[in-house]
């Protein structure tokens, strides 16, 4: 209320206090002319009395100032003692399944100075840190144990820490590299080795996806270099057959008869 009161005054203060004082000149100069008749308006009682009420406003703005200043700052305090509360809270959740690890694997995913004896999520998505799954992979940590401390593919896609050159040790994910990966048949081509088609199948692909969506064509076929079993567990079905010339068809299934593929598939 006296601050508001204050500011609510102040052109008030002014015109009757201030300009006065500073029309009258410093108050050393008032002093000097104390035994002398004044040629100026205001005598230098007066001046002196709006001196002090002057200086009584000035305190009044700097504890207002004062109090603002530490009103914000508390509030700044407690909202960062909230986040502060909030991230340890959450690194409490994310740190659910540390990873006890030897000596040798601490060295090696930490360095001589920062051993610890457990991993956990935090330590790998930590800002600058250099762990990902791949070199918890090469320091023979189980996968099924990184699968329980971060069950979320898409957190380790998230934070970069996992990519489509591990997808052969994603057993416990089951990912679907189209989707996941937003891989395409040219990468399927380039990676057919660690991309086997169990892997696809266990990701829930189908060739019949494969065909229609991703443009899968018999040349495409022939150069992923699967063989017509894995084909058929992939889910190839007579319509698609039907569609093979001779030479495709050769590039494909080398010397199989077509008829009896047909028949096998129709079967299945």
């Amino acid at each position: 209320m006296v601050v508001a009161r204050a500011l609510n005054d102040f052109p008030i203060v002014w015109k009757l206090h201030v300009r006065p004082v500073l029309d009258l000149g410093s108050v050393g100069d008032i002093n000097k002319r104390k035994w002398k008749r004044t040629p100026f308006k205001f005598s230098c009682v007066q001046c002196n009395k709006r001196v002090r009420i002057l200086f009584i406003y000035i305190k009044v703005f700097c504890a207002a100032i004062y109090h603002m200043g530490n009103s914000q700052t508390r509030v700044e305090t407690s909202h960062s003692s909230e986040e502060r509360q909030y991230e340890t809270l959450k690194l409490d959740l994310v740190d659910k399944y540390p990873i006890k690890i030897s000596i040798e694997q601490s060295l090696q995913l930490f360095g001589i100075f920062n051993g610890k004896r457990t991993l956990t999520w935090s330590d790998i998505i930590k800002k600058g840190s250099q762990l990902n799954f791949r070199k918890c992979v090469d320091c023979k940590i189980e996968v099924t144990k990184l699968y329980n401390m971060q069950k979320d593919l898409e957190e380790w896609i998230r934070y970069e820490k996992v990519s489509l050159d591990d997808y052969s040790d994603l057993g416990p994910w089951s990912p679907n590299p189209f989707l996941h990966f937003q891989c395409n048949i040219g990468d399927l081509i380039l990676k057919r080795t660690s991309i086997q088609p169990h892997h696809l199948v266990k990701g829930g692909v189908q060739f019949d996806i494969l065909w229609e969506r991703y443009g899968l064509t018999p040349e495409l076929m022939a150069l992923l270099k699967y063989t017509p079993e894995d084909w058929i567990e992939l889910g190839i079905q007579a319509k698609h057959l039907e569609q093979f010339n001779e030479t495709q068809w050769q590039a494909v299934f080398g010397n199989l008869r077509r008829k009896d593929v047909l028949v096998y598939v129709r079967q299945k």
